[in-house]
């Protein structure tokens, strides 16, 4: 279930008139008649202004289209932020991108997992692009749209908006390199850089047919 589903025209309107939390809050109740609480409704009063800024530079044309709080199946996973639409080439893409409001991270030991200060302390979670791939392949995997259209190309990436990264940043230590390779992590100050990712992914716009698709696919492994 997708709670929000709109043209990146729209999405950069309720943004820039400080609606965008109300209509997600709106959107949740009427879909999953499930009330949200007030850290969730101010994570996206703090972030996806952050992605608004970044795809108005990347000044889209032709309707590239914004989706947000997709729920995976069967799971109370949901993915951030996903944008649809056409690349310079005409070729159908998709890009996930993982919103984070972490201000810093270390290593820790396991596969993909790192740690930083969630709920009032520090915590062991998985890596913000090993979530972003995580949530890519679960989606190419269930959701029968997209996996009977390999001509839509997936792709991920992370964004942390609010992370300063350090000269040696351990987000970036050689035991995440698989998972920063698959699904590249944005920090402070690479706005230009995701930018130019969203550019190249989504430039030639045309999102609606690819959203629709998602929205309707038929869920089954």
């Amino acid at each position: 279930m997708i709670i929000y589903n709109e043209r990146a025209s729209d999405f950069l309107e309720h943004v820039y008139e400080d609606k965008i939390g109300y209509v997600l809050k709106e959107n949740m109740l009427k879909k999953m008649n499930r009330v949200v609480a007030e850290k969730e409704f101010l994570s996206w009063e703090r972030s996806l202004p952050e992605m608004a800024k970044i795809i108005r530079d990347a000044d889209l044309e032709n309707d590239p289209y914004i989706l947000l709080e997709y729920k995976l199946p069967s799971t109370e996973k949901r993915i951030d932020f996903l944008i649809t639409g056409h690349d310079s080439d005409n070729k159908e893409n998709v890009l996930i991108v993982e919103l984070k409001q972490w201000q810093r991270a270390e290593v820790a030991e396991g596969n993909g997992v790192v740690q930083t200060f969630l709920g009032n302390r520090v915590r062991e979670t998985v890596h913000p692009s090993y979530q972003a791939s995580s949530y890519r392949r679960y989606l190419q995997n269930f959701n029968e749209s997209l996996h009977m259209n390999p001509s839509i190309k997936m792709n991920s990436c992370a964004y942390l908006h609010n992370y300063t990264s350090a000269r040696t940043e351990p987000l970036l230590d050689k035991r995440y390199e698989e998972y920063t390779k698959e699904s590249p992590i944005f920090f402070r100050f690479n706005d230009r850089e995701l930018t130019a990712k969203i550019r190249k992914h989504v430039s030639n716009g045309k999102g609606k047919d690819i959203a629709e698709k998602i929205e309707n696919g038929r869920i089954r492994p």
